[in-house]
C-alpha cells in the first residue's frame, strides 16, 4: 500500500467550505464514502474523511495558509521500490 501526504501551502483567496464540498463531492463520484467534519478549538478548520472505493482512508483539512489531504491507498501488485523509480 501507499500512503500520500499533500500539502497546499497558498490558501490565498481559497474559500475552505467551498474547496471541502469539492473534495467530498469527488471522493464521492470516486465510490469513497464521506463524511465531512468540523476540527475544535477556538478556530474550527472544516475538513472531510473518506473510507473505501479506492482507498483504505484519506482526509482533507483546510487549515487557513495550509491545506493538507493524506490517503492510504489499497495494496496492489508490484514491487514499491521499482514503482517510486518509474514515476
Amino acid at each position: 500500500m501507499f500512503v500520500y501526504i499533500v500539502k497546499r501551502a497558498d490558501t490565498t483567496g481559497a474559500d475552505a467550505r467551498n474547496d471541502v464540498k469539492a473534495v467530498r463531492k469527488h471522493w464521492k463520484d470516486a465510490g469513497v464514502q464521506v463524511e465531512e467534519y468540523q476540527g475544535g478549538g477556538p478556530s474550527p478548520v472544516p475538513g472531510v474523511r473518506g473510507r473505501g472505493g479506492p482507498v483504505i482512508s484519506a482526509s482533507f483539512d483546510a487549515y487557513p495558509g495550509n491545506y493538507r489531504m493524506s490517503a492510504v491507498s489499497k495494496c496492489s501488485d508490484g514491487d514499491p521500490d521499482k514503482l517510486s523509480r518509474q514515476s
